[in-house]
C-alpha cells in the first residue's frame, strides 16, 4: 500500500534524532499499518528497517477526551472552517486550523493561519 496517497507527513527532527509525523485517511487499514509505514520509509529514505526505532499510531476517533461519536462517522463533505475573531480588536489572537478560512481542517490551514497571526503580531 502506498501511504502517500492516504497521508500527510511532516518532519519533526531534532539535531540528535529524526522523527516524522503525519495524518492518514480514516479508512486506512490499521491491521497492516506499522508494516506498511516501515516499508514506505525504507523505500522513500533508503534506510534499513532496523533503523526505524518505533512507529506510533493514535486513532483520534478512539480518544475519549478529543473526539465525539460523530468523529467515527464518515464525512459526506469537508466541513466549512474559519472563525471570525475581529470582535477581539487584536487583543487576543487565535491560531489553529479551525480558525483558518483557507484549507481549514488540514495542516495547511494551521500554517496559513499561523502566518497570518505572525504577520499581525510583527506588524502591529
Amino acid at each position: 500500500m502506498d501511504l502517500c496517497s492516504w497521508s500527510y507527513w511532516r518532519d519533526a527532527c531534532t539535531h540528535e534524532k529524526a522523527a516524522l509525523f503525519g495524518f492518514v485517511h480514516s479508512n486506512v487499514s490499521v491491521k497492516t499499518f506499522e508494516e506498511d509505514v516501515k516499508k514506505q520509509l525504507v523505500r522513500v529514505f533508503s534506510i534499513e528497517e532496523k533503523e526505524i526505532l518505533k512507529v506510533y499510531f493514535v486513532d483520534w476517533k478512539q480518544e475519549k477526551f478529543s473526539s465525539a461519536i460523530e468523529d467515527s462517522k464518515p464525512l459526506s463533505i469537508h466541513p466549512q472552517y474559519g472563525i471570525n475573531t475581529s470582535d477581539y480588536s487584536k487583543k487576543i489572537y487565535f491560531s489553529s486550523t479551525e480558525f483558518s478560512f483557507q484549507e481549514g481542517g488540514y495542516l495547511e490551514g494551521s500554517i496559513i493561519n499561523a502566518q497570518k497571526v505572525a504577520f499581525e503580531l510583527l506588524n502591529n
